[in-house]
């Protein structure tokens, strides 16, 4: 029974169980990015975060705290609840108030509310226009920088060693399987290389996956190193060899045992949980130890000859000395 869970385990646990770096310690929280093309900071602070974040957004059900981040062409709004709120529930409060948010402008389309009326049309204009005005020196901005016609700099855009390219951030959702989605974006991002002629995919920018596969093969050696160490150590302490066995036996049982226990809970396998894990074998051992000294003292009582720690003497007893004549020398 002992070797069948042992093998199971060492076989399914690696591939089945789910892995990650850190423990979700992190509430539930949602996140709300809204891109307006053309505005300013401030502009898409007054214009899309305020009212997101005061008329809508205020008062959301399960609602802890609500901060907000504005950028030129882009609001974020982080919506953080209270502790063991439903990420499925705090979604669709949250998406009932968006659906109130037809005036904003769409994802990805011009702004709709927001009409700009300047009276630059090209790009000399803004080149005239005066940095410093004194009656020594004027200095416009054409004399300090190039100004010339081109779009906004596009949410994504990088610069990479050979060129610009576009970054594609993937989120995974709290307590997937950090492994299977890894493996799944670089699946879909293969199958979609035939239609992306001309561009260079990297999928190892950022790769968590490779980090837990590092991780876990570290540990899972380290462990099989310490086991094996500290079974030899109390076979030469016990001097058997069956108890060097028992003890390999029962810590990797344990360890097993244990891994069986979080997988059937669905818990995720993390670091914490693996230095846990590391710490636990402490236990058995001390057990382990405090059984086969019992043993070896009990059968030492039955059979009549003290063990090792009894054959010691407790007490010590010199001759006695006689005092007198000194004993007459043999003729």
């Amino acid at each position: 029974m002992a070797a069948a869970v042992m093998a199971l385990g060492s076989f399914q646990l690696p591939r089945a169980a789910s892995a990650d770096v850190f423990p979700e310690f992190a509430p539930t929280q949602v996140q709300i990015q809204t891109e307006a093309p053309g505005p300013s900071a401030a502009e898409v602070e007054q214009l899309i975060t305020v009212p997101l974040e005061q008329d809508l957004l205020n008062g959301v059900a399960w609602l802890d705290e609500i901060t907000s981040e504005s950028a030129p062409g882009l609001s974020s709004v982080d919506l953080v609840f209270g502790p063991g709120t439903d990420e499925q529930k705090a979604r669709q409060a949250v998406q009932e108030r968006l659906v109130q948010v037809g005036g904003l402008p769409q994802v990805g389309k011009p702004p709709v509310m927001i009409q700009h009326v300047l009276p630059i049309t090209k790009a000399q204009d803004p080149a005239s226009v005066a940095v410093e005005d004194t009656t020594d020196k004027r200095l416009r901005i054409g004399d300090v920088a190039s100004v010339v016609e081109d779009h906004q700099p596009l949410i994504g855009d990088v610069t990479l060693s050979d060129g610009p390219g576009i970054t594609l951030v993937i989120e995974k959702y709290p307590d997937a399987n950090t492994r299977e989605v890894t493996h799944a974006v670089e699946e879909a991002m293969t199958s979609l290389q035939p239609g992306l002629s001309g561009i260079t995919v990297d999928t190892h920018v950022y790769r968590p996956a490779s980090f837990v596969d590092t991780a876990l093969d570290n540990v899972g050696l380290w462990a099989l190193v310490a086991v094996t160490a500290v079974s030899a150590l109390l076979g030469l302490y016990f001097l058997s060899w069956r108890v060097a066995l028992i003890s390999l036996v029962s810590i990797t049982l344990a360890e097993i045992a244990a891994l069986w226990a979080l997988y059937l809970r669905g818990s995720s396998f993390n670091m914490m949980v693996l230095a846990g894990l590391t710490i636990a074998p402490g236990a058995v051992i001390d057990d382990m130890s405090s059984d086969s000294t019992a043993s070896r003292d009990s059968s030492g009582a039955r059979t009549g000859h003290p063990t090792n720690a009894a054959r010691w003497p407790t007490s010590w007893s010199t001759p006695r000395r006689r005092y007198g004549s000194p004993p007459s020398s043999p003729r």
